[in-house]
This record gives C-alpha cells, sequence and structure tokens, in this order.
C-alpha cells in the first residue's frame, strides 16, 4: 500500500468519525432510549461514547481536511488523480467550510447551514465510497 492509499484511508477514517455524530444520536433516539431499563449499563457506555464522539465530532472534520491536504499533495506528486477523487475533495472542503462557518462565524447549531452541512455530508458519504471502489483514474501532465 503507497503512502497516497493509507494518506486517503486516514482521511475517509477521520471523515468517517465525524459522520457518525449523526447515526450515533439517530441510534440512540431510536434504540438505546428502549433499551435504558433492560440494560442500564450498556446504555450508560453508549451515551458516554456518543458524547466523546459528538464532543470531537468538529475535531474529526479538521482532521479529515488536514489529512486531505496532505492526500492531495501526495496525489499531485505520483502523477496520477481521478475524477472520483477530485470529486470526493471538493465535497469534504464544502463540507468542512459548512461546519467551520457553522461553528465559528455563526455560534448557532440552527439554521440552514446546517441543513446544508448535513445533505453535503451525505453526498461526500456517496462520492467516497464511489472513489473508493472506482477510482476513474486521469494523468496529469508532467
Amino acid at each position: 500500500m503507497s503512502l497516497t492509499e493509507i494518506l486517503g484511508w486516514c482521511v475517509a477514517l477521520s471523515a468517517a468519525a465525524a459522520l457518525m455524530n449523526f447515526l450515533l444520536k439517530q441510534v440512540s433516539r431510536e434504540y438505546v432510549k428502549n433499551l435504558s431499563a433492560a440494560n442500564p449499563q450498556f446504555a450508560s457506555s453508549y451515551r458516554t461514547f456518543m458524547q466523546f464522539m459528538i464532543r470531537n465530532h468538529r475535531f474529526f472534520g479538521m482532521a479529515a481536511g488536514a489529512l486531505f491536504a496532505v492526500h492531495v499533495g501526495a496525489v499531485l506528486s505520483s502523477g496520477v488523480s481521478s475524477f472520483t477523487g477530485i470529486a470526493a475533495g471538493i465535497l469534504l472542503l464544502i463540507v468542512s467550510g459548512l461546519g467551520a462557518y457553522g461553528f465559528y462565524i455563526r455560534k448557532n447549531p440552527r439554521g440552514k447551514w446546517i441543513h446544508a452541512h448535513r445533505g453535503v455530508a451525505f453526498l461526500l458519504t456517496m462520492a467516497a465510497i464511489a472513489h473508493i471502489f472506482f477510482k476513474a483514474a486521469i494523468y496529469l501532465p508532467a
């Protein structure tokens, strides 16, 4: 496995950790809430893990953005890129930008920006899956 691939997987893992924010909350609402009486130790452990992930959501997103920048550098130095990677990268930058805008500028977890942030995050998930399985390679001029 090359350095470019390792960096790509690191980007994917940090982006997946950021995307777990929504999934963990949904599982908590749907299932863990009902398990609280039957299995309080599991529910407590789940909530502790969920709180950790939610508190660090923005850091996972920032890590994905920073690792993406390093990944792009490695890709450009290799001389081969891909259309699916470019699409996923653009969507990652948009999601990160919207997240930074909402957290640092708007400072309000409500509004149109959060719907755009979540919608683009869904598109990013689809683009990342496409990139992992279908690398439409393009050779960069030397």
